[in-house]
């Protein structure tokens, strides 16, 4: 798994946020591995977040940003 199939991903559904869950399950691998990956990529402003929460804990969604696009 590598930062490159993250991104792949999110630019393919650009106008949507997802869960590093809901993009582990699509594209078939852990949600760690796509968890430390999704991170990198935002410490690099390539992907932007923002806190939600669902069911009393706190979760982030990720969108590619703006600049990338």
């Amino acid at each position: 798994m590598s930062q490159f199939e993250c991104m792949e991903f999110l630019e393919s559904h650009r106008d949507k946020e997802y869960t590093s869950s809901q993009i582990a399950g699509a594209l078939g691998i852990s949600v760690g591995s796509v968890t430390v990956n999704l991170n990198r990529l935002w410490k690099h402003q390539d992907v932007t977040r923002r806190k939600s929460w669902k069911l009393h804990h706190q979760q982030y969604l990720y969108k590619l940003t703006e600049e990338k696009r």
